[in-house]
């Protein structure tokens, strides 16, 4: 009703209200900012607002319409203050962006007035900088003006100082007053110290040049003093204070090392001149068994020194160690001498004592050394330890001298950093160095009667207690002792000799181990002869490792310019061919014990089996036999290694020996070979167990050993597979024959095959024939193929045969072919045979073998197979297996015919025919 009321504005007009030509088109954005902002409950001001449903609630009926012009006035007087309001806001803008510009301006000017005071100040500061810079110029002048000038009166002072001390030294050291002269001396050196850069001043220069003859003048009264105190009667020398203050004032002076050794060096000619004259001017008592009395006289000049001359020099001048040091010196010059004039009279044994007891007496100097170091008290070097130490010199040397270092340490300078006593460690007894020869000659003396009574020596129960042969250890307890006695010593070239002797008889015991042992090689292995042969297996390890050890303590005592001359390598190998010339022994010792069983085997008519049956009493015996010997073997032998290797060894050869007593057994039948087989793989079955038996813990063989045991059984398995192999037809016969044994060309092996199946000579000149036209023309001297190749022998260009596999030519169980090549075609030789080819065709190219060792099937052997499965009837393997499976037929074999198909002809009757027919 009210919506009908109300007329639609006009478009065309323009619009009431002048303001509103500003309005900018409402948006949701602008509502909703305006909603905020105002906050507003009129509903004039909602976002939603409804223009009709506004003028519906102002009216709701026809009555409320006469309120209209009421309304219409509110609204006009609203419109007008939403006018007046905008135009008050637009005016507000007008004039805020006026007063804005007016700002700008303002805030322009302040900010170029204050630019101008930034320069201002700037250039303020730099008049300030220069300014500050004049002033610390000059008080840079000032101040190095007052370092140099302070500089100049301390020198002038110290120089002032120097002339007065000078001056003073000079006056204290005409009256010999020493104490002070030494504290006045030091102060002396200390301000000339500061005049060495003022050499060019006149006046230091002749301070300088003073201090130095000051100290001329207190050297040669220094020396003088000594010179006059120890030539001169006890009861005239000077006190020992002035002495000990004589001592100080050297030590205060720059070379005070070379004053003090000729201090020392007067000294020491003053307390040697009665030794030298004594001892250097009567031969007898110069002689080399004398030399105990050279030790006591330095002993009693050591107390001498101790009691009365000690006090004279300070503890650092070790002026006790440098007149032992002159003693020993002057003593290794006497006894080379003594030792140069005897020559080959020398007296071995009495130098040997003497050196002895020179080692103890170089020991008793180190610790008296060692003791004067750490003594403290008053200056006196260990008085009481040397005291005590003269009675126990023979008893504590060789404790002594088993600590000393190794390393050579002849002079130590005094005040030196070496470790007391070290300078005094062969000293002297480098002196017998050059005669030590004889010594080492004594040694091997010793040492060769000492190993010749190991050459018949008995095993006893020690021995055998012990797993070792008790020489062994009581020989290496002699080179320790004569070791450790050599290295007391020396550690140059003798004990270089001393290792050759060492290894020289090393070797000769070598030698007398390899003779215990069993020479007879067909005798069986007695209890005594097994448990010797363990023995030196075990002696020889035991002496492998003991010399490596020898080896290290040698050249540990050794100089270090002299390790690489001590080897021992070839007596270490020599101990390790020991162990292996005895484990050789004992396998063939144990062959020799089970070779009844060998003998019974050949013993039995191989050529009348007509049955296989259980395997054999010889296997029995064979197996027993070597399970006794094996376990006792395994209980003695105390390294698994060498263990390890007899399994290797005695495997191999006996493997060697059953496939060569084979041919001892000929001829055998068909049905012998297949019994053999049985035999044959019952050995293997006891050749796998050899690395248990006897063990408590058994484990697995190893995987080396298993493969070895294999590859020998494998060779005789050939070896028997080819005797089963049927006569007939005989171009079948050697084809077989060459596919199982790899293409083995050798004619002596193939005639001992023959041999060995006992064929007719008749049919072995026809198989040589057909077998040297099949191979190289000169097959007569060939190498042995593999058949007769000893197990672990490897045959160029042709691996033996390999257990374990199927043939896929033969059908044999149990070997693969590890040739090159296969044999010829079968069926080039099957139509040879039928007539359907000449003799003198040559034969078609062979087939390579696969990568997995087995001859492929060629077409050709495929046709020979299917030709010649034709021909037999009522299916068999014609090796004279049973229905076991043991062996195999020559092809491979078809399906059975039909009964009612099987035709009833004798398989060799019709190649009987065929050869007729073909001749």
């Amino acid at each position: 009703m009210s919506a009908t009321a109300t007329a639609p504005p006009n478009p065309a007009l323009p619009p009431s209200n002048p303001s509103a030509a500003l309005l900018t088109p409402s948006t949701p954005e602008l509502d909703a900012a305006l909603a905020a902002i105002l906050d507003s409950d009129d509903p004039l001001d909602s976002e939603k607002f409804d223009p009709l449903l506004y003028i519906n609630a102002l009216f709701p009926d026809a009555q409320s319409l006469s309120a209209l012009p009421v309304v219409l006035t509110r609204l006009k007087r609203h419109l007008r203050s939403i006018d007046q309001a905008s135009r008050e806001l637009v005016r507000a803008q007008t004039d805020a962006g006026e007063a804005a510009a007016k700002e700008i301006e303002r805030v322009r000017g302040s900010v170029e007035t204050l630019r101008g005071r930034v320069d201002h100040f700037r250039s303020s500061a730099v008049h300030t900088r220069a300014l500050v810079a004049d002033i610390a110029g000059d008080m840079a002048h000032l101040d190095r003006a007052k370092r140099n000038l302070a500089h100049a009166v301390a020198v002038l002072r110290r120089g002032q100082m120097m002339a007065t001390a000078l001056a003073q030294l000079s006056h204290l050291l005409h009256h010999r007053r020493y104490a002070p002269c030494a504290a006045l001396l030091s102060a002396v050196l200390a301000l000339g110290a500061h005049f060495s850069t003022y050499s060019r001043v006149p006046e230091f220069a002749r301070m300088v040049a003073k201090c130095e003859d000051v100290q001329k003048e207190a050297r040669t009264k220094v020396v003088e003093e000594f010179t006059a105190a120890f030539s001169a009667q006890p009861g005239v020398r000077p006190p020992l204070t002035s002495l000990r203050d004589a001592c100080e004032l050297v030590d205060a002076m720059e070379r005070a090392g070379e004053v003090r050794k000729q201090v020392l060096d007067i000294y020491c000619e003053s307390q040697l001149k009665e030794y030298r004259s004594l001892f250097r001017g009567n031969d007898e008592i110069a002689a080399l068994d004398n030399t105990s009395r050279r030790y006591a006289w330095l002993k009693r000049l050591l107390r001498l020194h101790d009691a009365e001359h000690a006090g004279a020099f300070p503890p650092t001048w070790r002026a006790s160690d440098v007149l032992c040091e002159r003693f020993c010196d002057d003593t290794r010059t006497d006894l080379a001498g003594v030792l140069s004039r005897q020559g080959e009279r020398l007296d071995v044994k009495g130098m040997l004592g003497v050196l002895k007891e020179t080692i103890e007496f170089e020991g008793w100097l180190a610790r008296r050394s060692q003791d004067g170091r750490k003594a403290k008290t008053g200056g006196v070097e260990g008085q009481e330890g040397v005291e005590g130490a003269e009675g126990q010199a023979d008893t504590d040397a060789g404790v002594a001298l088993e600590s000393t270092p190794t390393s050579v340490t002849v002079t130590t300078p005094v005040g030196g950093t070496a470790a007391p006593g070290s300078q005094f460690r062969r000293r002297i007894s480098s002196a017998f160095e050059p005669y030590l020869s004889h010594y080492i000659a004594a040694e091997d003396a010793s040492v060769s009667s000492l190993v010749d009574t190991y050459r018949n020596k008995p095993v006893s129960e020690d021995d055998v207690a012990m797993g070792v042969l008790t020489s062994s250890t009581e020989l290496f307890l002699y080179y320790r002792n004569a070791l450790v006695h050599c290295a007391k010593m020396s550690t140059g070239k003798t004990l270089v000799d001393l290792s050759k002797m060492f290894a020289k008889w090393l070797g000769h015991y070598a030698e007398i181990l390899a003779g215990r042992l069993q020479k007879d090689e067909k005798k069986p292995l007695s209890p005594e002869d097994l448990s010797v042969s363990c023995l030196v297996v075990n002696t020889a390890d035991y002496c492998y490792t003991t010399i490596s050890q020898l080896e290290e303590r040698l050249k540990d005592k050794a100089d270090p310019e002299l390790k690489e001359e001590i080897k021992l390598d070839s007596e270490r190998e020599k101990f390790l061919n020991v162990a292996a010339t005895a484990i050789r022994a004992l396998v063939r010792g144990v062959e020799n014990s089970v070779e009844p069983g060998f003998t019974a085997m050949v013993k039995i008519p191989w050529a009348s089996l007509d049955v296989v049956g259980d395997q054999n009493a010889y296997v029995v015996t064979i197996a027993a036999g070597v399970r006794e010997l094996v376990s006792s073997i395994r209980q003695a032998i105390a390294n698994g290694r060498y263990y390890r290797s007899f399994c290797d060894k005695f495997a191999e050869s006996l493997l060697n020996k059953y496939a060569n007593n084979i041919y001892r057994c000929k001829p055998i039948s068909e049905v012998g070979a297949e019994q053999m087989l049985l035999d044959t793989h019952a050995i293997k079955s006891t050749l796998t167990q050899l690395p248990n038996m006897g063990s408590d813990t058994p484990s697995t063989p190893p995987t080396t050993y298993v493969k070895l045991v294999a590859k020998g059984v494998s060779r005789v398995e050939t070896l028997l597979k080819i005797v089963m192999t049927p006569n007939e037809p005989l171009e079948g016969f050697l084809e077989n024959y060459l596919l199982l044994s790899s293409q083995d060309s050798n004619l002596a092996n193939f005639q001992r095959v023959l041999e060995l199946k006992g064929l007719k000579r008749t049919d072995q000149q026809l198989l040589t024939d057909m077998f040297l036209r099949r191979t190289s023309p000169g097959g007569q001297n060939l190498p042995p193929g593999p058949l007769g190749t000893p197990i672990g022998v490897a045959r160029t260009g042709t691996p033996a045969p390999t257990a374990g596999s199927v043939n896929a030519i033969t059908g044999l169980p149990g070997i693969s072919l590890g040739g090159t090549k296969v044999a010829m075609g079968t069926d080039f030789g099957f139509k040879r045979l039928m007539g359907m080819v000449s003799n003198d065709s040559p034969p078609p190219t062979v087939p390579a073998v696969g990568a997995n060792g087995v001859a492929a099937a060629s077409s050709s052997a495929a046709t020979f197979a299917g030709t010649f499965a034709k021909l037999q009837t009522g299916w068999k393997a014609t090796t004279g297996t049973g229905d076991d499976g043991r062996g195999a037929a020559v092809g491979a074999q078809p399906p059975p015919l039909p009964a009612a198909e099987k035709p009833k002809v004798d398989l060799n009757t019709a190649f009987q025919k065929m050869w007729t027919n073909q001749k």
